[in-house]
């Protein structure tokens, strides 16, 4: 859940509204071409997506739980063309660190 930046950046290809969430708000115009900077680390610790985001929960990304999480919550790499390189090699290593079994042992 602690992403390696803070947040991610996009720029606005055609213009577009966010509407509040509370009646004491107002609505958010974007332009288009507007460069909106995407605060990641609030994402992945806001209790609406994550319930106790500190957590260490490998299990809230299982095959059963995918199916509730919220699309675009979880951004460790960012999204689409503009992502983070890094996702291609990591994500396979990944898979394959976890079909291990891992201790520690004294050396010498």
């Amino acid at each position: 859940m602690w992403p390696p930046l803070t947040f991610t950046d996009r720029r606005a290809v055609k213009p577009f509204t966010i509407e509040p969430e509370e009646s004491d708000q107002g609505t958010v115009c974007f332009d288009s071409g507007t460069i909106c900077v995407i605060p990641v680390h609030a994402i992945h610790m806001d209790q609406r997506y994550y319930p106790n985001p500190k957590k260490f929960d490998p299990d809230r990304f299982s095959a059963v739980n995918k199916q509730t999480l919220t699309p675009f919550a979880y951004l460790p790499f960012g999204a689409g063309p503009k992502g983070c390189i890094g996702i291609i090699p990591t994500v396979p290593a990944l898979r394959n660190v976890s079909f291990f079994r891992y201790s520690i042992c004294s050396v010498g």
